[in-house]
């Protein structure tokens, strides 16, 4: 799996990621532009039951300069960084300043001399985990899902603790559970074949299939489809742990984006009522 550097445009990634997720740092000098108290993040805070504006908290800001000094590491007579750059890092809610998210990385290789080859961030810890936070925003897929709901919470623990096939596997049941319901709804279309339908055997030509009738994957994403097909193609019979921790959020997002569409269309049914 390749290791994206961390940037400016993707710091995000390092709290909204699973557990293990590894990373090449940057120069110390461009991480100081980073870390600063201009940097925030939207996202759904458990405790207010809504989304909010997360920042670095006082706390840690107040401690700023000791960062600078350990990333520059001036005290150090051989001029060489620790093993763990980051002890941790605290956001706090901008709703309430008592909201707080905390995430503890740690890092590999990171000496001067060295610098630009092995240097490597992994987070290795949060609180609330992935899951608390993404858990309530998930309620609204309940009735859609049915029993297969406990399911997508439980794929999503999985990933927040950084297991990538068994993750998959539950995911990979859930989407196969939505391409049925976009079957079931099409499956009286006019020029819709049903016996040549129960004779396919692979869900990427299921999805072909229903696609002709109806559009399955999100308009943003059309131009993926063919790597789309690939992952839910191989699933879980030939793609590694660090492919499925890679590939989640794709297929989870295509999930959310589908049960969305089936939740407008509803409400609008219910207006137009």
């Amino acid at each position: 799996m390749e290791i994206k550097n961390l940037t400016f445009e993707n710091f995000n990634e390092l709290f909204t990621a699973g557990l293990y997720t590894k990373m090449k740092l940057p120069k110390s000098e461009e991480l100081i532009n980073i870390v600063t108290d201009k940097y925030a993040i939207k996202m759904f805070c458990p405790y207010c039951d809504d989304f909010s504006i997360f920042k670095f908290s006082n706390n840690f800001i107040w401690n700023a300069e000791t960062l600078r000094i350990k990333i520059l590491n001036f005290d150090s007579p051989d001029n060489s960084c620790t093993k763990k750059l980051f002890r941790f890092i605290t956001l706090e809610c901008a709703c309430d300043f008592e909201h707080l998210f905390t995430y503890y990385f740690e890092t590999e290789d990171y000496n001067f001399e060295t610098e630009g080859e092995d240097d490597y961030i992994i987070k290795v810890g949060q609180y609330p985990s992935i899951a608390d936070i993404q858990y309530p925003q998930l309620n609204k897929y309940s009735k859609l899902l049915k029993k297969f709901f406990p399911e997508f919470k439980k794929s999503l623990g999985l990933y927040s603790h950084g297991i990538g096939i068994g993750s998959f596997i539950y995911l990979r049941r859930i989407f196969e559970f939505v391409i049925e319901n976009v079957h079931k709804q099409i499956k009286n279309t006019e020029g819709w074949d049903e016996e040549e339908y129960q004779a396919l055997g692979h869900l990427e030509d299921r999805i072909k299939a229903c696609e002709k009738f109806y559009p399955v994957f999100p308009e943003e994403l059309n131009h993926h489809k063919m790597q789309i097909y690939g992952v839910l193609s191989k699933a879980v019979h030939s793609l590694s742990e660090e492919e499925c921790l890679e590939l989640y959020p794709t297929v989870q997002y295509l999930i959310e984006r589908i049960l969305d569409n089936e939740i407008e269309k509803t409400e609008k049914e219910k207006k137009l009522k």
